[in-house]
C-alpha cells in the first residue's frame, strides 16, 4: 500500500501564485492597456459640476376672530412635481438666455439634469443641476431658484398686497374715528364747562361717543390681527435656506482616477484570463 504522505504531487498542478507569475506578462500588458483606456476616457468624458440649493416655500397667514391660520403658497409635492416638468426646465433655460436644448450642449445638460425633490421638512425643496463648468452650474442653479421664486411671487403678492391695503384702510378709519371721538368728547366737555344742561343733547353725544369708542376698539382689534398676520415669521415669500453650493472640483472622475481604475480593471481581467487558461493547460499536459 502506498503511503499517502509520501505520494509525489501531480506535476500538472500549479499553485495560484505560480500561475500568476507564469501569466505576469499578459497581466501587465492588460493593466497597461487599461491605463491607456483610462487616458482615452478622460479625453472623451467632459468634467461636470453639480450645483445644489435648498429652497423654503413661502407662506401666507390669514387672520379672523378664530385666530391666525397659515398656509403654504404651494404644496411641497406639487411644487416639486411641477418643477420637474419639461415646461419648467425649458423656462429655466430661457431665463439663462440659452437656445433650445436640441441645439446647444449647455442647454441640454441643464434640461437633462435639473431636478427638484421634496425635503425632509414639509416646506422645503431641494434643487440640483449640472453644468460643464463651475460658473455655468452656478448660473443654472440661480436661474432655477429665480424661476421657482417668481412663480411663487405671482401667487404671494396679490394676497399680501390685499392685507397691506386692508391694514392701510383700517389705519385711515382709525384716524377718522379718533377725530370723531375727540370732537364728541370736546362737545360734551364744553357743555359741562358752560354749566348748561340739555339732557337730550347730552344723551345723544354720550351715545355717539360710546358708539365711536366701540368702533375704535373693533378697528384696533382688526389692526392687531393684520399686523400679526403680516409678521415676517408668519408671512414671507419663497426664499433660500443658505447659499447655492457648487464644489470647487468636478463630480466626474479625473485623469488619475480613470487611469488607476483602467489599470486595476486590466489586472483583474488578466488574472481571470490566467485562471481560465489553467484547466486548458492541464488538459493539454494530460
Amino acid at each position: 500500500m502506498t503511503d499517502i504522505a509520501t505520494t509525489p504531487p501531480n506535476k500538472g498542478q500549479v499553485s495560484p501564485w505560480g500561475l500568476l507569475r507564469r501569466s505576469s506578462k499578459l497581466i501587465l500588458a492588460l493593466a497597461v492597456a487599461g491605463g491607456l483606456l483610462g487616458v482615452a476616457a478622460s479625453q472623451v468624458i467632459k468634467p461636470k459640476w453639480v450645483a445644489k440649493t435648498t429652497v423654503q416655500i413661502g407662506q401666507l397667514a390669514s387672520s379672523s376672530s378664530q385666530g391666525i391660520s397659515v398656509r403654504l403658497i404651494e404644496n411641497q409635492l406639487t411644487a416639486a412635481d411641477r418643477y420637474n416638468l419639461p415646461a419648467a426646465r425649458l423656462e429655466v433655460i430661457q431665463a439663462m438666455g440659452l437656445p433650445s436644448p436640441d441645439s446647444n450642449r449647455d442647454a441640454k445638460i441643464v434640461f437633462d439634469t435639473l431636478r427638484a425633490a421634496a425635503g425632509k421638512s414639509p416646506d422645503v425643496i431641494n434643487l440640483q443641476v449640472s453644468g460643464y463648468s463651475r460658473e455655468s452650474a452656478l448660473a443654472a442653479i440661480e436661474a432655477s431658484y429665480v424661476t421657482l421664486s417668481n412663480a411663487h411671487r405671482r401667487l404671494f403678492e396679490p394676497s399680501y398686497d390685499r392685507m397691506k391695503q386692508e391694514l392701510a384702510a383700517i389705519n385711515a378709519k382709525l384716524a377718522e374715528a379718533d377725530r370723531e371721538y375727540n370732537t364728541a368728547l370736546q362737545s360734551l366737555k364744553g357743555t359741562v364747562a358752560k354749566g348748561g344742561s340739555n339732557s337730550g343733547q347730552d344723551v345723544l353725544v354720550t351715545n355717539l361717543t360710546m358708539v365711536i369708542n366701540e368702533r375704535v376698539l373693533s378697528l384696533r382689534d382688526r389692526e392687531r390681527q393684520l399686523q400679526e398676520a403680516l409678521e415676517v415669521v408668519r408671512t414671507y415669500p419663497t426664499r433660500l435656506l443658505g447659499q447655492h453650493y457648487v464644489p470647487e472640483e468636478p463630480s466626474t472622475p479625473g485623469l488619475l482616477l480613470l487611469v488607476v481604475a483602467g489599470a486595476a480593471l486590466g489586472l483583474v481581467i488578466g488574472a481571470l484570463v490566467a485562471f481560465v487558461r489553467r484547466p486548458a493547460d492541464q488538459e493539454a499536459n494530460q
